[in-house]
């Protein structure tokens, strides 16, 4: 039950690896010399993760290899820290593991490599999530891009300088190829990668530099629904293909995000035929932090998985599905 929470809960940060137990004189029996196999794993494993070892890990000896997976498989495990022990409202910790324990059964069955990967999810927007972040850290690593004075104004046809530093802003983030970074000369094909990025970003797309303003929903009233980013990306214009069971809980007092969003979104649900249910506190903020509250919020996130993920009775005593809901 508590798998099916904490499988959302897990921290996106790290890569997936290996964690030792510090290897100091008299800590028990020495493990077994890493095999070139093994190395490789490790290596590979650091690398598609974007490691900041990665780099040198194929200069480590095996204590130094062992020691620099060590940090990066206790933030993907959640081992590092507690959350208990930043937020006292969190009831439940994930589970322990013992890292050195499972590594040393997995070298043992000769399967490292699999073990490694099993570590971190396989969805593939999880592996997407982290292609992305290796490629922003490899951008911060390199000292970031740098920024385009402030006030300037570009339009098609000019010859400058700070051509090239925008083309290198939009080729990093793959709005141009990286063989076009050199030009100073801003062409057609930069004003259609600037237009592309201001209109993922919700700036007026006009495919020119210039001094913007934050974006207000009332800057888009005149606009066609297709111009307007606040219609384009409002989930309420999608919720017609609403199918997954959906428990939603808001409070009062959330000044984060308006009660009355919690609220919309139930009543669609319910008009849609969407199986939901909507737990709402009134005396409550962005957090529950009253312990009555907080265990009716585990109690009812609980019982909502096991209702949708298990068969047969739960603790609280209410029915499964009916096959077909």
């Amino acid at each position: 039950m508590l798998r099916c929470m904490f499988r959302f809960a897990r921290p996106c940060l790290l890569a997936a690896l290996v964690s030792l137990a510090p290897l100091a004189s008299g800590a028990g029996p020495a493990a077994p010399p890493l095999t070139p196999a093994e190395r490789g794993a490790i290596i590979d494993a650091l690398r598609a993760n974007c490691d900041p070892s990665s780099g040198e890990a194929i200069k480590f000896a095996d204590a130094g290899l062992l020691e620099a997976v060590s940090e990066a498989a206790e933030a993907e495990l959640a081992q590092r820290v507690r959350p208990s022990d930043v937020d006292r409202a969190w009831a439940y910790d994930p589970p322990r593991h013992d890292i050195a324990a499972e590594l040393a059964a997995a070298r043992e069955a000769g399967r490292l490599g699999a073990w490694l990967k099993s570590l971190s999810p396989s969805d593939p927007r999880y592996r997407a999530l982290i292609a992305a972040r290796c490629r922003y850290q490899a951008m911060a690593w390199s000292g970031g891009w740098r920024p385009l004075p402030a006030g300037l104004r570009l339009s098609l046809g000019e010859q400058r300088p700070d051509v090239k530093l925008l083309r290198q802003r939009l080729a990093a983030e793959g709005y141009l190829p990286r063989q076009a970074t050199a030009s100073v000369t801003f062409d057609e094909s930069v004003q259609r990668a600037l237009r592309s990025f201001q209109q993922r970003h919700g700036l007026a797309a006009n495919g020119l530099v210039e001094q913007t303003k934050p974006a207000y929903p009332w800057d888009y009233f005149d606009k066609t629904a297709k111009e307007d980013p606040f219609r384009r990306w409002s989930p309420m214009l999608s919720i017609r293909n609403a199918k997954t069971p959906t428990l939603i809980i808001h409070s009062q007092k959330d000044y984060r995000l308006d009660v009355s969003e919690g609220f919309q979104l139930f009543t669609a649900l319910q008009l849609l035929g969407v199986p939901s249910e909507m737990l709402y506190f009134p005396d409550e903020g962005h957090w529950v932090l009253k312990p009555q509250n907080s265990e009716l919020w585990y109690k009812t996130v609980n019982d909502w998985c096991d209702r949708w993920t298990h068969s047969g009775k739960h603790e609280t005593g209410k029915q499964s599905p009916p096959s077909g809901e």
